[in-house]
């Protein structure tokens, strides 16, 4: 003879998976279609290029780029690489920031940008004077470059794991 405790419990299990796939086919469980999570895409803009020193041996120069978190959660900001060309030449390479590799935690070396947050990142590169650039040293001792900053920026958020490569071209 079955027990009725036993009967209850078999009774209560079916009744609970029953409920569960009402709840789940019926979209209940589905936020309204107004309030799902829209992943934007972070906005990088070119903010400047200039000479900040001069001398016959070497060339320093600040590049600052504006960036924009459209989103109302959380991103990280790893990395933004980028050449740095003077009247056609490149004569610059450089990193702000660290791509993370793998499942490493932070570095430290990443930016976390938070809902609707802009912020300014600034990075100096120093161009020695050496054969390739000789055609435009007199130029960028007398800042009268046309600019152009070539790369790509990594972002990093719930919805897009790995992180999310950006191609960028500005000119001045």
């Amino acid at each position: 003879m079955i027990s009725k405790g036993f009967l209850g419990t078999i009774a209560g299990g079916v009744g609970v998976v029953i409920a569960f796939l009402v709840i789940t086919t019926s979209g209940l469980l589905q936020p309204p279609q107004d309030q799902q999570f829209v992943t934007k895409d972070v906005v990088l803009n070119l903010k400047s290029v200039s000479v900040v020193s001069a001398n016959e041996e070497e060339t320093v120069i600040e590049v600052a780029f504006d960036a924009f978190n459209p989103n109302r959660g959380s991103v990280i900001l790893e990395s933004v690489r980028y050449n740095l060309h003077a009247n056609g030449i490149m004569v610059a390479s450089s990193e702000i920031g660290e791509r993370a590799e793998g499942f490493l935690a932070s570095t430290g070396k990443t930016f976390t940008m938070y809902s609707e947050f802009s912020m300014t990142l600034k990075d100096k590169v120093e161009v020695k004077r050496v054969e390739p650039f000789t055609q435009v040293w007199d130029d960028l001792q007398n800042d009268n470059v046309q600019w152009r900053v070539t790369g790509t920026f990594v972002v990093t958020d719930p919805v897009r794991t790995g992180g999310n490569e950006v191609d960028f071209d500005f000119a001045t």
